[in-house]
């Protein structure tokens, strides 16, 4: 059966809830539920060594179970995707990858002593391309052992029951506060109305009923591994035009290839790269040349991405048992 933790026990739950690992509980968990695949959320650590175990984040409970499996290899591990750098490695990266001499953090990853390259750990989630791009780069023995596995949007809770409004627009700002607020203007000089969502600062509930009542929105974020929001939107059937610096940056130089939005497709919404671009895709901004929530029921849902999880799980274990060489992504 397989066994699912996003904590060690002896944290307290109830200060966790905020963490971005329970939205990609609840889609897993919903889910597995309608695939009909049994599963045990935080079972007690002793558990039997048998079946397949995934440990989204934390690296405490990621060290507990490393160290079963040393003593009895005979169930699957995957780790990932919510599992800090600085957290699965025993020197602690943040002096490293903030030194002056350092241009680029990830050129220090195969220095550090992480567990995702330990032969126990079977593979390694992450949410996106760029993201699994970036340890192929630093650390290739992790690399090639990395999956990208996204995030499942439950679609009977982001049921896609809208009642869009013309000239009314969602604003979604999680960082670059100067693009926002210029944004906000340029949305505002075209008569549309604009709700302001700020990263951390809602819940589901607010979300989904904003979602409901605009024609479109506009996210601002430098960087996201799959970007949950969005697909929440695209749930939503609300089309996303997205800032997309396309780098990451530290001290004002581009840092290494990101993406705001590593999942957006022409079904979904399209990219800007400042001002001027965005006032050109409103321009021209039809709500009829979008079908966000279609691509999401096809290739986003909670089913869709449960069974994606199980399916990189029969790759590990065909890897194991001798039927392939090598993971076939």
């Amino acid at each position: 059966m397989l066994k699912i933790f996003t904590h060690h026990p002896s944290r307290d739950d109830s200060k966790l809830q905020g963490i971005v690992q329970f939205s990609r509980l609840s889609g897993l968990k919903s889910g597995l539920e309608k695939l009909g695949v049994p599963f045990l959320y935080q079972p007690p650590l002793d558990f039997m060594p048998e079946g397949n175990v995934l440990v989204i984040s934390d690296h405490m409970v990621l060290r507990e179970i490393y160290k079963r499996k040393k003593q009895n290899n005979t169930f699957n591990l995957l780790a990932g995707p919510i599992l800090e750098i600085e957290d699965t490695h025993s020197m602690g990266a943040k002096d490293l990858i903030t030194g002056p001499d350092i241009e680029n953090p990830l050129s220090t990853l195969d220095k550090l002593d992480t567990l995702f390259s330990r032969k126990e750990v079977d593979g390694v989630l992450t949410a996106g391309s760029w993201a699994r791009e970036g340890w192929r780069f630093a650390a290739p023995e992790i690399g090639m052992k990395t999956f990208e596995w996204f995030a499942g949007v439950d679609t009977d809770f982001w049921d896609g029951k809208t009642a869009p409004k013309p000239k009314r627009a969602l604003l979604y700002a999680k960082t670059n506060p100067g693009i926002v607020k210029n944004a906000h203007q340029a949305l505002r000089s075209l008569g549309i109305d604009v709700t302001l969502v700020e990263y951390g600062h809602y819940n589901k509930e607010t979300y989904k009923k904003v979602l409901a009542s605009v024609d479109f929105a506009v996210f601002v974020s430098e960087k996201e591994t799959q970007g949950i929001a969005l697909a929440e939107a695209w749930a939503m059937n609300v089309p996303t035009f997205c800032w997309d610096p396309f780098h990451s940056f530290m001290n004002g130089a581009a840092l290494l290839p990101t993406s705001s939005c590593p999942y957006i497709t022409k079904q979904t919404g399209n990219r800007w790269r400042n001002i001027e671009d965005l006032k050109n895709l409103l321009y021209i901004y039809k709500r009829d040349y979008y079908s966000p929530r279609s691509w999401v029921l096809e290739n986003m849902s909670d089913t869709v991405s449960a069974q994606r999880l199980l399916d990189i799980f029969n790759i590990v274990n065909a890897k194991k048992s001798g039927l392939i060489k090598n993971y076939v992504r």
